[in-house]
């Protein structure tokens, strides 16, 4: 009996992974077979291990399991960058002709960079942190040009540049009184000198005509490493509204931004358990080669470029 896409859930994660892997080489050679999809397995010797556990439950020769598990591999990754084409159109940056995925660059550089991003296992610690930062700061202007051109964003994620303490990094967005007042509960300190974000990288306000308050904003998330899916639930509105009496008048929306691409299904579920709006690396490239000012791409290219170029 077919499996429905729900149960297909739990391999879109690896099969992502695999399409990724094809457009990197694309991306550092110009082109790629959709045959590299099974090569990590390979190199690894996972295809062996799987193959050896399904073999024996169906009935077959190890190595005749291992050339179907292939066979399935590079057809799934090949169904994904179908799905990527379809989804994107023109903002997907690689051209697919039978078996062949051709480099195409973007206006902008951030499908490249997101790919990068998501391909780099260590983004904590040497100059790959450039990458997380990088990507925090371009995600805040680019959610920002999402809500319209009366929005206005506020990059609030540690570390910042210049370096200021939390309670400092905040006071913008007490722009219009009674909201993001900053009054701190019973207990807490007047200026912390611990606190670093509160979950929140980034904030957007969606302004009305006017300048009273009652303003709707959005708090952002960037999750950019591979343990993104224990960020879904951030950013805390519990834990960031404890510094402000009144935090907000109008409840705030959610905002979880990712450079990974996720799957129907994965996004779907993800939106539901972050009780948020969703902004894959997808979505992320549609604002920006779709939305954001033409005049300004080459300069963001430019930037995005040179940070990618840290890894190679």
């Amino acid at each position: 009996m077919p499996r429905s896409p729900y149960q297909k859930r739990p391999g879109e994660p690896r099969i992502a992974r695999d399409a990724d892997q094809i457009e990197l080489t694309a991306l550092r050679s110009v082109f790629a077979v959709v045959d590299d999809a099974a090569r990590d397995e390979i190199v690894s010797g996972e295809l062996d291990d799987l193959s050896e556990i399904e073999a024996s439950e169906e009935g077959r020769i190890a190595w005749q399991q291992q050339d179907i598990r292939q066979e399935e591999l590079v057809g799934e990754a090949a169904q994904e960058i179908k799905r990527r084409i379809k989804m994107m159109g023109d903002a997907y940056p690689f051209d697919l002709a039978g078996n062949r995925l051709t480099y195409r660059a973007s206006g902008t550089g951030f499908y490249e960079f997101c790919l990068v991003v998501a391909q780099t296992t260590n983004i904590t610690t040497g100059p790959n942190t450039a990458l997380p930062r990088t990507f925090e700061r371009a995600v805040t202007g680019l959610v920002k040009t999402y809500f319209g051109p009366a929005a206005w964003a506020l990059h609030t994620g540690f570390p910042r540049t210049p370096s200021t303490r939390f309670k400092a990094a905040m006071a913008p967005l007490n722009y219009y009184g009674y909201e993001w007042n900053w009054q701190p509960q019973a207990g807490l300190p007047d200026d912390p000198t611990a606190e670093k974000d509160e979950t929140v990288d980034f904030v957007i306000r969606s302004d009305f005509l006017d300048q009273r308050a009652g303003n709707l904003y959005v708090l952002g998330q960037c999750a950019c490493g591979n343990d993104w899916d224990t960020k879904i639930t951030d950013p805390n509105e519990h834990q960031i509204s404890k510094w402000f009496n009144p935090p907000w008048i109008v409840n705030p929306i959610k905002a979880f931004t990712t450079p990974f691409m996720l799957g129907d299904e994965s996004l779907r579920e993800t939106a539901q358990r972050s009780k948020g709006m969703v902004f894959d690396r997808a979505r992320l490239v549609l604002i920006a080669e779709r939305m954001t000012p033409k005049i300004v791409r080459p300069a963001l290219r430019k930037r995005l470029d040179k940070v990618r170029a840290i890894v190679g």
